[in-house]
């Protein structure tokens, strides 16, 4: 409670929330005004006016800013299969790619590796992705740092003492020193929650240490910090302060739905990640004055998935019974990566549907309904972003789709290749079967012979022959003249069709051009 009958009439709204008439925080009219007249708002324990949303007609701050995407590397040891390893990362377009995650020693309060030696020759392959565009830093602490355990109140402990702050921010620089590691993201998931190892002195202390941190780090280092959508959390986090110490916030807007549900506010099928909710979500930061420069919008690579009580009710709003299937490499009831979504679009020849009053797509088949988030909606979110000043995009993470951006990862007889938007697929008339997005095809099912050794021969690249890497016989070709259109064409493929099918629709796009062509 908060206002005149709270404790000692003396708790104020955290984040600077209105304190309601009859004692509760929020950022509704309800909250800060007056209605009907007759319950006013409580001045002195938070604002009474509802924030201004900031706004940016026509910006790109979001969209031409930060582009930022967790790696994580447990996915090596617990995924079933398409485990990713960083170097098969193409961090196209990513300002910043963070490693996922760095452990702190609850005896000495030091960092170290979570799984030594096993961490230790993946920094090797991350920092190899370092460009003059592209950070690389890495991730302390993760959800399960904060399970009932060894390290359940470790952050608690830490933060509260002066010695062990100034001990664990010394070996982060040796860490980020002897790495070249370029900047740390505190997860810390969550101060002050007594379930989570937390305490209410923690809201305080992580103020000193942030701002102990970037004293040390000065320019060397950059800082940022994993921050909840959840209110409950979130209020316990000082963000006013710590948005002075950090470069950005990564702000978890995914996951704000799903179907653990399912026995508390009711099984029906909602948005996990709808701009409506996170327009919510981010209201506490606007209260608390922080710089929306400051705050990067959170996408999932992971759709949320559902069993549905009537495969006839397929939209928001139906009802559930439980989590959907697992996919056959997270194995994780109620969640699909986007790989194991293509590979069911492939195999199903499903399509999906985008929804824009929440800015995702759906999609269903038998008594299944995924959710998730593609090329398209994060596009649309970026642009919505845009408009609220927004500083850039996170996304969590890079590994449960094997790419970002307009990069397409083909399985060739067993072998992970990565094909770009420089490159259109051709091969000979007697081309192998491959597995394009999860769905096995023969290539001449899209180039014949005669159109291809057409296209090859007016081409003006060469061909690209991955020595040691492809069968013999086999080459990629870059057969179109003008790579411009071939881009023009991927983008509109990936929009529509989702990363999964791009390439092939823009091979077989050309192609029949070239045919109309008379080519």
């Amino acid at each position: 409670m908060c206002g005149v009958n709270s404790r000692d009439s003396a708790q104020k709204c955290p984040l600077n929330l209105c304190c309601s008439y009859f004692g509760y925080c929020g950022a509704s009219e309800v909250h800060c005004g007056n209605p009907n007249g007759m319950a006013p708002c409580q001045r002195g324990y938070g604002s009474c006016q509802t924030a201004v949303v900031p706004t940016c007609p026509g910006g790109s701050s979001a969209s031409g800013g930060r582009k930022v995407a967790y790696y994580q590397a447990g996915n090596l040891m617990y995924r079933q299969c398409n485990r990713i390893a960083p170097s098969e990362i193409v961090p196209r377009d990513l300002t910043h790619l963070i490693f996922a995650f760095v452990f702190i020693n609850p005896s000495t309060f030091e960092v170290e590796p979570e799984n030594d030696p096993q961490d230790r020759a993946l920094y090797y392959q991350l920092i190899a992705l370092k460009t003059p565009t592209t950070q690389t830093w890495f991730s302390i602490g993760g959800y399960g740092f904060s399970d009932p355990g060894n390290s359940f109140t470790t952050w608690s402990e830490l933060c509260a003492d002066p010695g062990r702050r100034a001990k664990f921010i010394a070996s982060m620089i040796n860490f980020m020193t002897s790495w070249g590691f370029q900047g740390v993201d505190i997860d810390w998931e969550y101060p002050v929650e007594s379930n989570r190892g937390g305490r209410p002195i923690d809201t305080a202390n992580l103020n000193a240490l942030v701002e102990e941190m970037q004293a040390a780090f000065g320019t060397r280092f950059g800082i940022s910090i994993a921050l909840p959508s959840d209110y409950s959390y979130i209020q316990h986090f000082d963000v006013a302060t710590l948005s002075q110490y950090i470069d950005f916030f990564n702000f978890m807007s995914y996951d704000l739905h799903g179907p653990w549900e399912v026995n508390t506010i009711g099984a029906i099928l909602r948005a996990p990640g709808s701009v409506v909710d996170i327009g919510n979500a981010l209201l506490p930061l606007w209260y608390a004055s922080v710089p929306p420069s400051k705050v990067n919008i959170g996408v999932s690579m992971y759709g949320r998935s559902y069993t549905l009580r009537d495969p006839n009710c397929a939209k928001l709003g139906c009802p559930y019974t439980a989590a959907g299937n697992p996919g056959i490499c997270t194995d994780s009831p109620g969640l699909l990566s986007l790989w194991e979504i293509a590979l069911l679009r492939g195999d199903r020849n499903l399509r999906s549907e985008f929804l824009p009053d929440v800015m995702m797509n759906q999609m269903a088949y038998d008594n299944q309904y995924i959710i998730f988030d593609a090329a398209l909606t994060v596009d649309k979110k970026l642009q919505w972003a845009d408009g609220l000043c927004l500083g850039g995009l996170v996304s969590w993470g890079v590994d449960l789709y094997s790419s970002w951006g307009r990069i397409t990862v083909v399985t060739i007889w067993g072998v992970r290749m990565r094909l770009t938007a420089d490159y259109a697929l051709a091969a000979e008339s007697d081309a192998p079967v491959i597995c394009f997005g999860g769905s096995w095809m023969k290539l001449e099912k899209y180039l014949d012979g005669d159109t291809l050794s057409s296209s090859m021969a007016d081409a003006s690249g060469k061909a690209l022959i991955a020595e040691g890497i492809f069968e013999r016989g086999l080459q990629f070709v870059d057969f179109v003249k003008e790579l411009a259109r071939l881009n023009e064409q991927l983008n509109i493929a990936e929009k529509s069709m989702g990363y999964a099918t791009a390439f092939s629709y823009v091979t077989l796009r050309l192609e029949n051009e070239s045919r109309k062509a008379g080519k």
